[in-house]
């Protein structure tokens, strides 16, 4: 929820790259039946939710938090390739309205879209981009943090 408006935008406040909806789930936007939110690569717009980047009302089914998996991976292999110290913040939207899980996780939880499928993908996610991380060799000199946590850890 940074706001829309190109003050608030990600590249003016410190970050060199972002990938992400600068406002996700509220207007103004041209339909408010669906929003049709949109979703940047640094300061151009690739497309919007449920057009360009789709998202099924009735299942739920997006493949979104994969394209946001996939950008921390390729920035990840990106930074390790020129030897640069870097700091990614991966801020996936998949629990919050609009809700989505990708159609590899749909089914999988008893516990709904909501708490169940999403939270499993999210926790797939964050163990691939650890295994990324050791995988790159970069995991011994990489600090790991989730808001959530109290303290924070070193990736092993």
């Amino acid at each position: 929820h940074l706001g829309h408006q190109p003050a608030f935008h990600p590249l003016k406040h410190g970050f060199d790259k972002w990938f992400g909806s600068p406002n996700c789930h509220f207007g103004p936007y041209d339909n408010k039946a669906t929003p049709n939110i949109p979703v940047y690569r640094d300061w151009e717009m690739i497309g919007r939710y449920y057009e360009d980047l789709e998202i099924d009302h009735k299942t739920g089914e997006s493949n979104l938090t994969q394209i946001y998996l996939q950008e921390a991976l390729n920035f990840i292999s990106a930074q390790q390739a020129i030897q640069q110290p870097f700091f990614l913040y991966w801020a996936i939207d998949a629990t919050h309205a609009p809700v989505y899980a990708s159609r590899e996780f749909l089914g999988t939880s008893q516990r709904g879209l909501w708490h169940g499928r999403c939270s499993a993908e999210i926790d797939s996610s964050v163990g691939r981009i650890l295994s990324h991380l050791s995988e790159a060799g970069v995991s011994e000199n990489t600090l790991v943090s989730s808001p959530r946590q109290r303290s924070r850890h070193f990736c092993s």
